[in-house]
């Protein structure tokens, strides 16, 4: 077994694990401490904490040109400091919004790092392995993360939550200082702007690279807006109580994470298969919770559209990995992080206008069928 026998991808995967487990605290703990200034407190630091997620090309460019070690590490202190602060510090509205962007702009960084690191840590055919851990670790560790969050604060201060939060990260930057050094690449005289837009460049002259930004964009673009609907559909057309919700909201990241355990053994797996069949499953649950009956076959529903993401996500990874130069991985992962957070960004906009007109069960329906336009952005 891979994480078994390759130990500095162990210390790779656990500090990930942690960093998502203290990413699900964070942002859970972070809303509640701000939910009595009201809606638009909650609104205002959703979207300070989304937007620098966008500037993955530019943060990539760090994975690039430095030892992509040293960038995770930079990412988890910078993390605890900033939890830390909010922790112990009474602090106005500007500057915990500026530091809940400095601390998105860390973890902005952690991603393209991650992914630049793997392949120098695990060999090629070992890859759809490592991306499968990954995937099973960052999910459980959210839905963890989330759901811990919740417990602690019934019996904890927010800030005490954070503070414990913060030691998550310092644990993670222990386990990524013992990571093996890798030799940063040499610039050769660019500057940061030519970095990135050498990055973009490959992102968008390649055949394969701006097939999959081009679909996770139409495909997250749509589907995304079921994370709107879905509290709606729960609570308003069927009847249920804000707990069935949360367990409902549960289901989908189960199948998530037991999709990717199930893929752990799957090395040979094409990458552009698995992207189209999780496409499919993705569209497929979207139309299934439109229709769903009840609140039983709406969780099944749900299983289905989690297990399309996790499969979407597997087979994204190792496309990217077999279709970028190690070189640009950093870059053009970037590139594809940030394609993402701008279609949950649309996504998000468009949901409450497509609510508040059609209802839930339609935006359903509309989300299947426009996210099945990824197809025929994935067919190259």
């Amino acid at each position: 077994m891979l994480i078994r026998e390759r130990p500095a991808f162990r210390l790779l995967w656990t500090a990930r694990a942690v960093s998502s487990l203290g990413d699900g605290v964070s942002t859970v703990t972070l809303t509640l401490l701000v939910l009595p200034d009201g809606p638009t407190a909650v609104a205002v630091l959703l979207l300070v904490g989304a937007l620098p997620r966008l500037l993955g090309p530019v943060t990539g460019v760090l994975a690039d040109v430095l030892d992509p070690r040293v960038v995770l590490l930079g990412s988890a202190l910078v993390g605890a400091a900033v939890l830390g602060t909010v922790a112990t510090v009474d602090l106005s509205r500007i500057p915990l919004l500026c530091l809940v962007a400095a601390a998105s702009l860390a973890a902005t960084c952690f991603g393209p790092a991650y992914r630049r690191l793997v392949p120098e840590l695990v060999d090629e055919a070992h890859l759809p392995e490592a991306n499968a851990w990954n995937g099973a670790a960052t999910q459980l560790s959210l839905l963890l993360g989330a759901a811990g969050a919740g417990l602690l604060v019934a019996v904890m201060s927010p800030r005490s939550v954070l503070l414990v939060d913060a030691a998550s990260f310092l644990v993670a930057a222990g386990l990524i200082a013992r990571l093996p050094r890798t030799a940063p690449r040499a610039r050769g005289g660019l500057g940061v702007g030519a970095e990135v837009r050498a990055g973009l460049a490959f992102a968008r002259t390649d055949r394969t690279v701006r097939a999959l930004l081009l679909g996770m964009l139409l495909l997250v673009g749509f589907v995304g807006i079921d994370n709107v609907a879905l509290v709606f559909l729960v609570t308003v057309e069927l009847g249920a109580g804000t707990s069935a919700y949360g367990v409902l909201s549960a289901v989908g990241g189960l199948a998530m994470v037991t999709t990717s355990v199930v893929l752990l053994r799957r090395r040979a797996v094409d990458p552009v298969r698995l992207l189209l069949l999780g496409s499919l499953l993705s569209s497929a649950g979207a139309a299934l919770i439109g229709l769903a009956p009840g609140l039983l076959t709406l969780a099944v529903a749900l299983a289905c559209a989690g297990s399309g993401n996790a499969v979407v996500v597997l087979g994204a990874e190792g496309l990217l990995q077999r279709a970028v130069p190690r070189e640009l991985l950093g870059r053009v992962g970037g590139a594809y992080q940030a394609s993402t957070q701008l279609a949950f960004v649309l996504a998000y906009a468009a949901g409450g206008p497509l609510l508040a007109a059609l209802g839930p069960r339609p935006v359903f329906l509309v989300a299947a069928a426009g996210s099945l336009l990824a197809l025929l952005a994935f067919r190259p």
